[in-house]
């Protein structure tokens, strides 16, 4: 169990292996809440499928774990990543939602179990991110640009479905 005094550490460790990627392989960030209880599991995937589970932690859920720790590590991550997509989607019948950003290594976030508002919460919260990167797409000039940008969606589509079917 982290303890909210080990916030701002267990937020920079989580970076510190973030930036360790490259396109050679992707690192899985996934926060999973069910009820008042918080799995993270930090992964490495690399391009063979092999899956190395760096972190395995729990934290309370309550009020403090949202404002003071999720919130701020979403800042950070998308702050300190290239990203090239972040959404919303309702995976399940549960009517819990999963927030997911993408970066242009492959590497994701995923929160799982949150509700439409709170996801939507933190879309709204990061919509400055993506809009410099739609920013950047649009002020491209040319046929071959557009191209490019559409295949990375394409890419970026498929590694979410192999990364969807190596956590399931």
């Amino acid at each position: 169990m982290i303890e909210k005094e080990k916030y701002e550490e267990y937020c920079e460790s989580l970076l510190n292996i973030a930036r360790l990627t490259n396109k050679e392989n992707s690192i899985l960030i996934n926060f999973d809440i069910q009820g008042i209880t918080c799995r993270n599991v930090v992964s490495f995937i690399q391009l063979d499928g092999t899956k190395d589970v760096l972190k395995d932690s729990t934290f309370d859920c309550d009020d403090e774990f949202y404002k003071d720790f999720l919130e701020v590590f979403v800042r950070l991550y998308c702050s300190n990543m290239v990203v090239a997509f972040n959404d919303s989607v309702n995976l399940n019948a549960d009517g819990k939602y999963t927030y997911r950003v993408i970066t242009e290594d492959n590497d994701m976030l995923a929160i799982n179990g949150i509700s439409h508002d709170y996801a939507n919460y933190l879309l709204n919260m990061n919509k400055k991110v993506s809009d410099e990167v739609v920013d950047i797409i649009d002020n491209e000039d040319g046929v071959t640009n557009t191209l490019s940008a559409l295949i990375l969606v394409c890419g970026i589509g498929l590694a979410l479905m192999i990364m969807y079917l190596l956590v399931s």
